[in-house]
């Protein structure tokens, strides 16, 4: 089995989210739709609604209420991309230009706003109060971890814990609730598998950021990024971090003096990745993902042995591996 199969396999399900999508952010301007539609057919994987849809089987949810917020998720998560490539004043995701570069900030925003504001009309439409509550508290935690990264530009102290904070907010809590909204569409509620859904998904959302940080700083960044594109927005992640713990002056004393120049440039990226690829900073990067996935698989082993299981198996080893 790997990821390409498990899409074929769910392929019916991501049709039906995909419907749904463009069904709902069809309304009275065209922008939204062509925005929605070229966000949507933009190489992006449908990973996150892919997760709710896997979870439902995992957990053996016999209903399709779960393909709706399976849209919703896509929703916030779209909505997540729109307002970050304008707040990183983005020009290229995945190989193509980004649709700020195409439509303009303003315009973007605001298609923004009303995709999340569709998130929210999905939720309702379920009638259940704990989905709902699942889906608007990530909402706020996204935003929340969105702001929190913006305060920390620039700040070369940033710990490790509130890195991981961070993280696990903008990022981490959207895999969560994808996660977790599954199995409380159920009949009969089951707590206690909603919260190991939860850590789960929780779990690969950290291990899936330290990755795509890791990429940022990998000599062949895939997924269109450029190499370097954190550095140069200021953005402290976990190669830095590990870096700036490892150096001793003089190197330390040249990288806080960067920072505290705001010398984010091409250069200044050349000397910081010379010192990356000198002291092994990837590799031991890597290790911390491995960390969390592995938290994840405890928490799998719980269940039996099925299909569903096994793609999940598959989805931590791609998160592992996707950046080589």
């Amino acid at each position: 089995m790997d990821l390409e199969q498990i899409y074929s396999h769910f392929n019916g399900s991501l049709e039906e989210v995909d419907r749904i999508v463009c069904e709902r952010s069809s309304f009275h301007t065209d922008i939204i739709p062509l925005v929605t539609e070229y966000i949507v057919k933009s190489g992006g994987k449908r990973f996150r609604p892919l997760l709710t849809i896997l979870s439902a089987e995992l957990c053996n949810i016999t209903n399709n209420r779960h393909l709706k917020l399976a849209a919703a998720v896509e929703f916030i998560h779209t909505a997540t991309l729109l307002h970050d490539d304008v707040i990183d004043e983005s020009m290229m995701r995945r190989n193509k230009p980004t649709a700020n570069n195409v439509w303009g900030n303003k315009a973007v925003i605001l298609v923004g706003d009303y995709l999340f504001s569709r998130s929210f009309q999905l939720m309702v439409e379920d009638k259940s109060l704990d989905v709902l509550r699942v889906l608007s508290t990530a909402s706020s935690i996204i935003s929340e971890g969105e702001v929190m990264q913006l305060d920390e530009i620039g700040n070369f102290d940033l710990s490790y814990d509130k890195y991981i904070k961070i993280i696990s907010a903008k990022t981490a809590e959207l895999f969560a609730a994808s996660c977790e909204i599954s199995p409380l569409t159920a009949d009969n509620i089951d707590n206690k598998l909603v919260s190991v859904m939860r850590e789960i998904g929780l779990y690969l959302g950290i291990a899936f950021q330290i990755m795509d940080d890791v990429i940022d700083y990998s000599p062949s960044p895939k997924k269109g990024k450029n190499q370097g594109d954190d550095f140069l927005e200021g953005k402290v992640t976990l190669p830095l971090i590990l870096l700036r713990d490892k150096l001793e002056t003089p190197a330390k004393t040249k990288l806080y003096q960067i920072f505290a120049d705001l010398d984010f440039t091409k250069e200044s990226f050349a000397y910081v990745y010379t010192l990356i690829e000198k002291y092994n900073i990837l590799e031991k990067s890597v290790t911390y993902a491995e960390e969390y996935i592995n938290k994840a698989r405890q928490k799998l082993e719980s269940f039996p042995d099925s299909y569903a299981k096994e793609a999940f198996e598959e989805i931590f080893k791609f998160s592992l591996e996707r950046n080589f």
